[in-house]
């Protein structure tokens, strides 16, 4: 038996410590109740195809899922016409830990930021990069009851902002614009235009969406994500992730300011995540089950060159025909978030719960629903 093999068992009892007293009844009560079905009383669309649309009547929107703790699945239906057929889809998810916020992974491009705004109600944010792209802005409620309040109006995100961007092959800031040109409700559309390090000006579409909460998501039809948070009527924060990209960007930084507002980009502390880390459990949400496995002995993640907001992982394997994936970049979203990317079709996020424990959510963007959360535990005898 190797080294490793024996390290990473020695810490299988402090993992189940750890992680049992993470997981008491305190925060249970936190967990929405998501089963069942639910109604989408408004639903907005926006592509570059159909530009916006109110699909409420349309659609006929719904869905209706199982649950088991914080780790659900299900089906949505719709309709993509008037008189259309009703189509369904799988879909798989997990509730944040606070209970406020869900991720969900849809079988094509898609995936979901979702915001519970009540016991009964939440708002689904979707996100398809290569259907378009699309952004839809769902507003649902559990089937038999009512909104319990008022949707705040949204931000007016119209004009021209400039954008700074820090990426971490040199730590030098690449300064482009993104010109929003039409807004519809929480919905918008413009164009971004950010030059590469040898000159070339870069021109993408980008389609997004703010949520209730001042959260910011968006598509680019380079198929890359964006995530972030509108921190003043002028200044927005957010992260690019952009799985399989040709020049193995995969993560950026970037500030977006109008008005003359000058951009906050004062150092930040963030977690130390360097070492080895212990895949203690893992749940795997697919085609409407949810399996849970127990710990590996034979696969690991370890990080490294971690700079800034910005760090390497790698995962590593004793099975001798399994190489480490050495590609894999990070960058923190804020304290507790993080999001990785790589050449592979994959979108995961990070969740700090403390300097020891990562929660990891996986979506593989490979044509089906499929969700991994996996449990990550510093190897303290590394």
């Amino acid at each position: 038996m190797t080294d490793s093999i024996m390290n990473h068992r020695g810490v299988a009892l402090l993992a189940f410590l750890v992680l049992w007293v993470w997981m008491a009844p305190a925060g249970a009560d936190q967990v929405p109740n998501l089963t069942g079905t639910w109604d989408g009383i408004s639903v907005d669309t926006y592509s570059e195809s159909g530009g916006y649309e109110n699909a409420t009547g349309i659609q006929e929107y719904q869905i209706t899922l199982t649950q088991e703790g914080r780790f659900f699945a299900g089906n949505e239906s719709y309709r993509e016409s008037a008189n259309g057929p009703v189509t369904q889809e799988p879909n798989a998810g997990v509730i944040s830990s606070d209970g406020k916020y869900f991720w969900r992974d849809h079988d094509r491009s898609g995936i979901s930021f979702g915001e519970m705004l009540s016991d009964h109600e939440y708002m689904d944010y979707m996100l398809f990069p290569n259907d378009g792209p699309l952004v839809i802005a769902a507003h649902l409620v559990k089937n038999g009851t009512q909104p319990s309040g008022v949707i705040p109006e949204p931000v007016n995100l119209t004009g021209t902002w400039n954008t700074t961007s820090q990426r971490r092959e040199n730590g030098t800031a690449v300064v482009g614009t993104v010109t929003i040109t039409d807004q519809q409700g929480s919905l918008f559309s413009g164009l971004i235009q950010v030059p590469e390090e040898n000159g070339t000006l870069v021109q993408m579409k980008i389609f997004g969406v703010t949520s209730t909460n001042g959260r910011f998501y968006a598509v680019t039809d380079s198929h890359a994500y964006y995530v972030g948070d509108i921190t003043g009527e002028d200044s927005i924060h957010y992260v690019v992730v952009h799985p399989q990209d040709d020049d193995e960007t995969f993560v950026l930084d970037r500030q977006l300011t109008r008005n003359a507002q000058t951009p906050d980009i004062s150092p930040a502390t963030y977690p130390d995540l360097a070492g080895d880390w212990n895949i203690t459990a893992r749940t795997v949400i697919q085609n409407g089950t949810i399996t849970h496995t127990e710990a590996s002995d034979t696969e690991w993640m370890a990080y490294s060159d971690q700079t800034g907001p910005f760090f390497t992982a790698t995962r590593h394997s004793d099975d001798p025909t399994t190489p480490p994936v050495m590609k894999i970049s990070g960058i923190f979203n804020g304290e507790t978030d993080a999001f990785l990317a790589s050449a592979a079709p994959t979108y995961v996020l990070y969740h700090i719960i403390d300097e020891n424990i990562i929660e990891a959510i996986v979506m593989r963007k490979e044509g089906d629903s499929r969700v991994y959360v996996d449990t990550l535990v510093r190897n303290l005898t590394s």
